[in-house]
């Protein structure tokens, strides 16, 4: 119960500040603040993608390319390789 309130008690700005390895950190402070809030509210909330895009005012489509290429992002700046295919 405590590291979810310590979680729950961050901005989003300071997700980064939630990994505790730094090169996942460091990428994840290379993201977009969109992208960033996608995330938190995805993985860390686990709120839908239709719920998140529905606060967002945008299409579900564009939460989950905008996920996706966060996550491709920070796989590629702590690996320096781009993400297989069929991961």
């Amino acid at each position: 119960d405590h590291w979810l309130e310590i979680i729950s008690s961050q901005e989003t700005k300071d997700l980064p500040n939630l990994v505790a390895e730094y090169p996942v950190s460091a990428a994840m402070r290379e993201l977009t603040p969109q992208q960033q809030e996608i995330l938190r509210l995805n993985i860390v909330f686990d709120i839908p993608t239709k719920a998140i895009a529905k606060q967002m005012g945008c299409t579900t489509r564009n939460i989950t390319k905008q996920r996706q290429k966060a996550l491709e992002k920070i796989y590629f700046l702590v690996t320096g390789q781009q993400k297989p295919k069929d991961l």
